[in-house]
């Protein structure tokens, strides 16, 4: 899901196996970010960031706008996918 005013990012919802709840993955520029995971439920959602990139020059600098949006978007969409175990 691309954002049309941030077009720069992308989200991907996706069940990881390393986690037990859906987690939403983002990429910058065909890059991969960061994962938003939700295991400890829809209010503590947890990021993590990544620091190894396909292109070695790529550089992980955002606008705050759309660093926000983004993550405020994904995790308001995340939590749709939530499910009590």
């Amino acid at each position: 899901m691309k954002l049309d005013e941030f077009s720069d990012f992308e989200i991907f919802f996706f069940s990881d196996v390393n986690y037990e709840q859906m987690t939403a993955q983002v990429e910058y520029k065909s890059e991969q970010v960061f994962q938003i995971t939700m295991d400890e439920g829809v209010k503590n959602m947890k990021v993590i960031f990544f620091t190894e990139f396909i292109d070695t020059a790529f550089k992980p600098e955002y606008k705050m706008d759309g660093l926000m949006a983004i993550l405020n978007t994904a995790s308001t969409l995340l939590s749709e996918y939530w499910r009590d175990e």
